[in-house]
């Protein structure tokens, strides 16, 4: 891309040293003779133009009497309007112009104009004031581009570029890593600064850059910021609070202390790079904290680090364990409940058929004693009626009674299965039960068809119920429910 500031000011015979830039505006005010303004001012119009639409530039010119005419982008300014008012400026005269650059991000993009004057205002600003800078700039954002038009190199991190060319943009969950720093730590400034080590950690560019020394300052205080319990920062003093097995509290100056140890930086990446990060935070604190017995957090050194990992290994080691206790329980949990549920199954069924059995038998051996040589066989007399109905209702009687025994031993297999999943919800995430315990689709299938079953046999008892009232009806002298029918009907005709 073209400098266009430097276009601009070269046709007043200008540098660049008379121009500030900060992150939203770029301004520079300064004196010409009349006759560089009479030879230049419609090449200058036309600079103007070219600037990326996202801006808004504003060019006033004013004489010694007051007279002033204003150029922009945004509003082009008539050719007969600029020659008309040419004509009134004497080659002698001191003419005052101001430049004024309004920035604004567009697509996460942000013109950088004169690069070295842009850094020289963050490299004035205090530490804090530059992460609030920044913080702003990336709110809600994934990634931002600095588009620079007076600098080739390329300077990046994973979610900031300065470029002189628009380019592709790389992927990188920014939104997710604040989420999950926000989850497993607790820094004060977090609504103030969201910011993340990565938005600092340089990936691309030369030792030589202005911006890097700043950068990784930065990104060192905020992996400190994460890895430990409580971190804050308050009048350039960030306080620092760790809690493992032991409890150490710290305090720098952002502005002056010096902040180069790498080592935190792989820390804090290790902590939020895969795996479950409140438990990889807990390990890291825990080691941490034993290491600021003999020295501060700033001197964290690569042993540290291979103490965290070896202390990983060995609490992944126990959470497999833990992982296969839960499966073997849940396999040996999943047999005994089918198994007592089959058996109570079998004992509704065999409730039902000993039920019939005991009927048909006292049937039989009434049918047997009321057989008499000449004699008319009376077998459903009024009291046998009678004794008939009261057994349907005491067999109606017992099948509810075992329908609620039958109920309250799947509640209660069911309340041991909840049981038995959230006894670990200590140990492991929600995801990792329901996968153990697939989506309970297992059990819900057992249940239902035990249910289903259940269901049955009731259905099938109660039809042999009404079947027996049915005969009893048709076939008894003495029957209570069918002569009460017909009269009612009868009645009903004769009316």
């Amino acid at each position: 891309m073209k400098d266009l500031i430097k276009e601009l000011l070269l046709c007043f015979d200008k540098e660049k040293n008379i121009i500030s830039e900060t992150e939203y505006f770029l301004s520079g005010l300064f004196e010409c003779k009349g006759k560089i303004l009479n030879d230049k001012l419609i090449l200058v119009k036309d600079i103007i133009e070219k600037f990326p639409s996202r801006d808004s530039v504003e060019l006033s010119i004013r004489t010694v009497v007051d007279d002033n005419i204003c150029l922009t982008n945004k509003k082009l300014v008539d050719h007969a309007v600029l020659q008309s008012f040419l004509e009134d400026i004497d080659n002698d005269e001191l003419i005052t112009i101001q430049i004024t650059v309004e920035k604004k991000v567009n697509n996460s993009m942000l013109s950088v104009y004169c690069y070295d004057k842009f850094v020289e205002y963050l490299q004035k600003k205090a530490i804090f004031e530059v992460m609030n800078i920044f913080a702003k700039l990336l709110k809600n954002k994934e990634k931002l581009f600095f588009i620079t038009f007076d600098n080739d190199e390329v300077f990046a991190t994973h979610t900031i570029t300065f470029k002189n060319q628009e380019i592709e943009k790389q992927l990188f969950d920014r939104m997710g890593k604040l989420e999950n720093c926000k989850k497993a730590s607790c820094f004060y400034n977090f609504n103030e600064i969201p910011l993340i080590p990565e938005d600092f950690d340089c990936i691309l560019g030369t030792k030589k850059n202005k911006l890097k020394k700043m950068f990784n300052k930065i990104k060192i205080i905020l992996s400190m910021a994460y890895i430990v319990n409580i971190a804050s920062i308050s009048d350039n003093s960030l306080s620092l609070q760790i809690s493992g097995y032991k409890n150490s509290q710290f305090k720098y100056n952002i502005n002056s202390d010096c902040f180069e140890n790498e080592e935190l930086f792989k820390i804090y990446k290790w902590i939020y790079t895969d795996g479950n990060c409140i438990d990889k935070s807990a390990i890291a604190r825990n080691i941490i904290s034993l290491h600021c017995q003999y020295s501060k957090i700033i001197d964290t050194d690569e042993k540290t680090m291979s103490s965290i990992q070896s202390n990983y290994q060995i609490y992944q080691k126990d959470n497999v364990n833990q992982y296969l206790d839960l499966k073997n329980k849940l396999a040996e949990y999943m047999i005994s409940v089918f198994e007592k549920i089959s058996d109570a199954i079998i004992q509704l069924g065999d409730r039902l058929k000993a039920n019939v059995f005991a009927f048909l038998t006292f049937l039989v051996a009434v049918f047997l004693s009321k057989i008499a040589p000449g004699k008319d066989i009376d077998f459903l007399s009024k009291e046998m009626t009678v004794f008939i109905y009261f057994v349907f209702v005491c067999s109606g009687v017992f099948l509810y009674i075992s329908f609620l025994e039958m109920k309250y031993k799947i509640n209660n297999i069911e309340d041991g299965y909840q049981n038995l999943k959230s006894s670990y919800t200590d140990l492991l995430d929600e995801e990792d039960i329901n996968s153990i315990f697939k989506n309970n689709s297992v059990f819900d299938k057992k249940i239902n068809n035990i249910k289903k079953l259940r269901n049955k046999i009731i259905y099938i008892w109660i039809g042999l119920i009404v079947c027996g009232i049915i005969c009893v009806e048709f076939l008894s002298r003495y029957a209570i429910c069918y002569p009460n029918i017909v009269k009612i009907f009868s009645y009903k005709i004769s009316c």
